[in-house]
């Protein structure tokens, strides 16, 4: 990345005064940051007040590590050689400054985003796949598992990292030949404005249903967030939307008023994208999409209704970069994302762990694994702690009705009694005849494998991809993948 002249990045900032130092508009800055940690020698840092940590706190550590700007909110001590800079909303300025610097990589890049309640990761996994198929190899991927940038692969703490990193993870595309920018977006980004200054070449809205009301407070709220996303795609753009989801006509008329091109997908209705039934069994699907007048036959390793879904969305956004032979040739060799109706094991019984923590991705999930004839159900499940309550119910009724057996367990159970939060989730049960409680989610699935019968399906719900559990405010190391395959070994060998 190539440095910035501080007049030019101040040009976007608006109103500041100037607290200490001395103010030279053609200062070369090397970098923006937001974390102390980062900065860099000739960097500018911005003391950013957050709910827990103040960055006005981190202003020494800053200037030792070679920061010639600061920009602060409030009275801030005087360094000999650093201009430090008062505003009135440091977080605004910070958007402005980040998009002032990173202008340039912005413009060099296909961005495509997509937001809903369920089916984010394994859409831009499947996207990906279908530009690599298009021999188009150069993408990057950001969102809940992990941020891929080319062959670079990095952690992933938030699903939509912060605005200011985010502009960072462009820069680095940009910098690998990049052409192709898919990432997740999440409710919070959208209200928390990660995406400020970013629009979308393409964004898709896979569904809407109840979650993150901890955080929204309403679904009102909730879905408000999601709307946001219109919003933030260019002129020219297009969006994509699924027509059976009970909000689809907010998002159409959203899309309508800024008139951008829609596209519309369906099991079940008219639309731009459709598909029919299809053949499946457990290891795999095979079934018909039609794109418009085009009808193409598809076969793929992964299995859920609701992977139709996101084929749909994911063809929906690429629909100008893509043929329908790439979609059939990416899917064929699609082997799915992890953690997200993943086969760990299959053998006499199969196990399957998948990241559904919502009523309703549980219930798209157990939808899709009951439709395979033959099998017996068994789910194993719980909920995080300290999260939406008004879940826990719903959750346990819809895995009354879709399983044949359950095992309620820990989550995340984060600050609160396991024990509590699974008898939120009983309360939503009718007949506890066919449920098993085992708080110890470790001990819940060495049980649930050693029990397992011939032709079993075990359904691990709920972490999906996390390598860890949140206990009393502690991660703790948690692979419920290695978990659950060493409980197979141990039986093999009983």
């Amino acid at each position: 990345m190539k440095s910035k002249s501080l007049g030019f990045l101040l040009k976007s900032a608006g109103q500041y005064e100037v607290l200490s130092g001395k103010l030279n508009p053609a200062l070369k800055v090397a970098s923006i940051e937001e974390s102390s940690k980062e900065v860099k020698k000739g960097g500018l840092f911005v003391a950013i007040k957050g709910k827990t940590v103040d960055g006005h706190d981190f202003i020494g550590e800053a200037v030792k590590k070679g920061a010639k700007v600061i920009v602060v909110e409030r009275q801030a001590r005087t360094y000999e050689g650093v201009l430090v800079i008062k505003v009135k909303d440091a977080n605004k300025v910070l958007l402005k400054l980040a998009d002032a610097f990173y202008s340039d990589a912005k413009k060099r890049l296909k961005i495509i985003g997509v937001t809903g309640t369920n089916g984010k990761t394994t859409t831009t996994y499947m996207a990906a796949a279908m530009l690599k198929a298009a021999g188009k190899k150069n993408i990057a991927v950001i969102g809940t598992v992990r941020y891929m940038i080319g062959n670079k692969i990095y952690p992933a703490p938030n699903t939509t990292p912060t605005n200011l990193v985010l502009h960072k993870l462009m820069d680095e595309a940009v910098r690998s030949k990049v052409k192709y920018f898919i990432m997740e977006v999440s409710s919070h980004a959208l209200s928390l404005g990660r995406v400020e200054n970013i629009y979308f070449d393409a964004a898709a809205v896979t569904n809407v249903t109840r979650d993150h009301l901890d955080f929204h407070g309403t679904f009102e709220k909730y879905l408000a967030a999601k709307l946001k996303i219109v919003n933030h795609i260019k002129k020219g753009g297009s969006i994509v939307i699924n027509a059976e989801d009970a909000h689809a006509g907010k998002f159409i008329k959203a899309a309508k008023k800024r008139k951008i091109r829609i596209v519309t997908f369906s099991k079940n209705k008219k639309a731009d994208l459709r598909t029919g039934k299809s053949v499946s069994d457990i290891s795999g699907m095979k079934f018909k999409l039609a794109i418009g007048k085009k009808t193409i036959a598809l076969e793929t390793q992964i299995i859920g209704e609701h992977n139709k879904e996101n084929i749909m969305t994911a063809a929906g956004l690429l629909l100008k970069e893509i043929t329908p032979q790439n979609i059939k040739k990416a899917m064929a060799g699609f082997e799915g994302v992890t953690g997200r109706l993943q086969k760990i094991y299959q053998n006499k019984f199969a196990i399957i762990i998948d990241f559904a923590h919502t009523p309703d991705g549980l219930e798209k999930t157990l939808t899709s694994l009951k439709a395979l004839k033959g099998h017996r159900l068994v789910t194993l499940f719980g909920a995080g702690g300290n999260r939406d309550k008004g879940k826990r119910p719903l959750m346990g009724a819809v895995a009354e009705k879709l399983s044949d057996k359950i095992i309620i367990t820990s989550d995340n159970p984060r600050n609160e009694a396991p024990e509590a939060i699974i008898a939120d989730i009983t309360a939503g049960l009718i007949n506890k005849g066919k449920v098993e409680i085992e708080p110890d989610r470790k001990k819940a699935i060495a049980k649930a494998v050693i029990t397992a019968q011939d032709k079993d399906i075990l359904l691990l719900a709920g972490k999906g991809h996390e390598t860890y559990q949140i206990i009393n405010g502690v991660k703790y190391p948690f692979d419920e993948r290695k978990i659950a395959l060493e409980a197979v070994k141990k039986r093999q060998q009983s």
